[in-house]
């Protein structure tokens, strides 16, 4: 699948090429994390934001899983 087809409402060129080296990796992002991704360009968040997010998120999980809760944090 091409990156333009399934990226195309995505307008930011880091997010479409982030996606692209993913789907190359054989890692494609899941339709939940471009819906999230998505979400973010619409509601104008920079890129320090989103990574601060996404690494806060990333914790937060972690701290889930080491203590056996298998279920995603939100």
């Amino acid at each position: 699948m091409v990156a333009k087809d399934r990226f195309g409402d995505v307008q930011s060129k880091r997010l479409r090429h982030a996606f692209a080296t993913q789907e190359i990796e054989a890692n494609p992002m899941t339709p939940a994390e471009i819906a999230l991704f998505r979400k973010m360009e619409i509601k104008g968040w920079s890129p320090s934001r989103q990574r601060k997010f996404l690494i806060g998120r990333l914790r937060r999980e972690q701290r889930h899983m080491k203590h056996g809760d298998i279920k995603r944090a939100r």
